[in-house]
C-alpha cells in the first residue's frame, strides 16, 4: 500500500503527492539506536548529500583544526557544516577560516553557482559568482585546513583516494556504526565523495550531534544558525525559532534533525527529491514529538500555492504523522 506523506491541493482536488521515507530514533543503545517510528522503507540506502556536512565537519575538526585556531562551537565550524547563501557574514566566515590555514579563495575547488540567498545575490551586484559563493565553500575550506593540519597535500583534497577523503569515509562509517565497505559511494555536487546509508543510522547520529566528538559541530550550529544556510531557508528559520533543534537539509529531499537534550534524531527522505513537502512534514513530526509550531513558522504548516496574480490557489498538506504520537 502506498504511504503518501504529503498532498498538494489545488482548489478542492489533490493535484500531486509526495511519498517519503522516515526514521525517528532514540539514542539509548548501540547503533542504530531504538527506532521509535518509521514511514515507507527507511532501510534503503540514502545519499545524505549536504546533510552529511556536520559529520564531515566533525571528521575534519578531529584532524587538528584546533591547532589552527578553530574552536569548538565556533562560527568556523558552523560554516563548515553549512549550505550557505553567500551572505556577507557567511562569506566572511569562509574567508576567516581560509586565513587561519594561510589560504585564500583561489584554493577552493568546490565549483561555483549563483548564491542561494537574496542577500548573497544582491552582494554580487551583477558580478559573476566565484567558488566562495558556492554553498559548500565552508566545507571545502575546512577540508583544506585539515590537510594542512596533518601535513597532507592540499592538491587533490576532494578526490576519493586522497588521505583526507579516506579518513573522512572511515570516520563517517564509524559514526554510522558500519564498516567503511558497507557505505554506498558516489560524488556530490561540489565534487567530494558522498555516501549512502539507511535512515535509522543517520537519525541516530543526529540524536548525538551535540555529544562526544560530534559536539563541537553540533554546538556551533546551535550557536550560529544564521551561518548554516540562506537566511530565508526553512533550515535556518527552524533552528532560530526552536533552539532545542539542530538540523541540516540535503539535496534531493533529505532533511535530518536532532533534539539533543532528548537524544532523539529524525532522518527524512522525500522519494521524488522535492523539498516543497519537507517543512510541513517536519513540523508535523515535531508537533507529534511535543514541539508545537511557533507563530513565526506557521506559514510552513500548510504552505500556500499562489498563481501569477498572487492569489492563493492551493496548499501543501502533511498527511502522514507519527502513529501514535511519541510522548517521552
Amino acid at each position: 500500500m502506498t504511504q503518501i506523506a504529503a498532498e498538494v491541493w489545488r482548489g478542492d482536488t489533490v493535484e500531486s503527492v509526495h511519498e517519503a521515507d522516515l526514521a525517528v530514533v532514540l539514542a539509548d543503545e548501540p547503533q542504530p539506536g531504538r527506532i521509535l517510528a518509521t514511514w515507507g522503507n527507511p532501510f534503503a540506502p540514502v545519499y545524505l548529500r549536504s546533510a552529511a556536512k556536520p559529520i564531515q565537519a566533525a571528521g575534519s575538526f578531529a584532524l587538528g583544526l584546533d591547532r589552527l585556531g578553530v574552536e569548538p562551537g565556533s562560527r568556523h565550524l558552523a560554516i563548515m557544516a553549512a549550505s550557505h547563501g553567500a551572505t556577507p557574514d557567511q562569506i566572511s566566515a569562509v574567508r576567516d577560516l581560509l586565513a587561519l590555514a594561510g589560504l585564500d579563495e583561489s584554493a577552493l575547488d568546490c565549483g561555483s553557482h549563483e548564491p542561494l540567498s537574496r542577500a548573497g545575490r544582491d552582494a554580487l551586484g551583477g558580478a559573476a559568482p566565484t567558488s566562495i559563493c558556492g554553498n559548500c565553500s565552508g566545507k571545502h575550506a575546512g577540508m583544506m585546513a585539515a590537510c594542512l593540519a596533518q601535513g597532507w597535500p592540499v592538491a587533490g583534497y576532494r578526490q576519493p583516494d586522497h588521505p583526507l577523503q579516506r579518513h573522512l569515509r572511515a570516520d563517517f562509517a564509524r559514526v554510522m556504526g558500519l564498516a567503511s565497505a558497507e557505505l554506498g559511494s558516489g560524488v556530490d555536487g561540489c565534487g567530494v565523495p558522498v555516501w549512502a546509508v539507511a535512515l535509522p543510522r543517520v537519525a541516530h547520529a543526529f540524536a548525538r550531534l551535540c555529544e562526544g566528538d560530534l559536539a563541537p559541530v553540533g554546538q556551533a550550529m546551535r550557536a550560529h544558525p544564521e551561518l548554516v544556510g540562506p537566511p530565508e531557508g526553512f533550515n535556518v528559520r527552524l533552528m532560530a525559532a526552536l533552539p532545542e533543534v539542530v538540523a541540516k537539509n540535503g539535496a534531493e529531499g533529505v532533511f535530518c534533525l536532532g533534539l539533543p537534550e532528548r537524544r532523539i534524531g529524525l532522518a527524512l527522505k522525500v522519494r521524488d527529491g522535492s523539498h516543497r513537502a519537507v517543512p510541513s512534514l517536519v513540523l508535523s513530526i515535531l508537533a507529534d514529538l511535543g514541539l508545537p509550531t511557533p507563530d513565526d513558522l506557521a506559514e510552513y504548516v500548510a504552505p500556500e500555492i499562489r498563481n501569477l496574480h498572487g492569489e492563493i490557489v492551493g496548499q501543501v498538506r502533511a498527511v502522514r504523522r507519527l502513529a501514535p504520537p511519541i510522548d517521552l
